[in-house]
């Protein structure tokens, strides 16, 4: 599946986007669009969250999503945690 995030900086360029799950760094994209194809391990409930990073050196605070894994396929499911 593809994780994506949209960034955009009103004083200058995003240079990344960090995609985390669980705190662990899975992945940094450096060119628009921000995504990458992401397979997890194992089915469970999973805390996604991407932070994006400027050419001034800033940080955005993590845009944050808990979902649940519900098959480990290439076509996994993810299922917005609470629904």
């Amino acid at each position: 599946m593809v994780l994506s995030a949209q960034a955009t900086d009103a004083d200058g360029t995003v240079t990344a986007v960090e995609f985390y799950e669980n705190g662990t760094l899975l992945n940094t994209v450096t060119t628009s669009p921000f995504s990458f194809s992401w397979t997890p391990a194992t089915p469970g409930y999973r805390t996604l969250s991407a932070i994006a990073r400027d050419d001034g050196g800033d940080s955005s605070a993590p845009a944050t999503v808990t979902v649940f894994v519900r098959n480990v396929l290439a076509n996994s499911v993810l299922i917005p945690a609470g629904d």
